[in-house]
């Protein structure tokens, strides 16, 4: 998924004019780099805020569902808060993904007391 095709799903729901769009799609990659930093762009590259449709997209695919959400939520198209709730539940599988994929058959040990 491209920076184009988030663009489109979500002017199918909401007219935004780029700029506006622009402002939300930044707010968003900005939450999602606090929320899961290590795992958000392609490995070795770091995310500068985005201004034209033709920009080189670098956050991995799995996030683009979880990104349309949160720009719809920020919009005003969600009234009752399921955009986010959604958004945050998508980001985290995507994060549990990409962790599942490096983790190379690791455990998680329960601490002893």
């Amino acid at each position: 998924m491209n920076i184009r095709e988030i663009y489109e799903k979500v002017s199918l729901r909401v007219p935004l004019e780029q700029r506006r769009f622009f402002n939300y799609f930044n707010d968003t990659i900005a939450e999602l780099d606090a929320l899961y930093p290590e795992y958000l762009c392609e490995r070795g590259k770091h995310y500068i805020p985005m201004h034209d449709l033709s920009d080189e997209y670098i956050v991995r695919p799995l996030y683009g569902a979880a990104i349309v959400d949160n720009i719809l939520f920020l919009s005003g198209y969600d009234k009752d808060g399921t955009f986010k709730s959604e958004f945050m539940r998508k980001a985290k599988e995507a994060y549990l993904n990409y962790w599942r994929d490096g983790a190379h058959h690791k455990h998680i040990k329960r601490a002893r007391w």
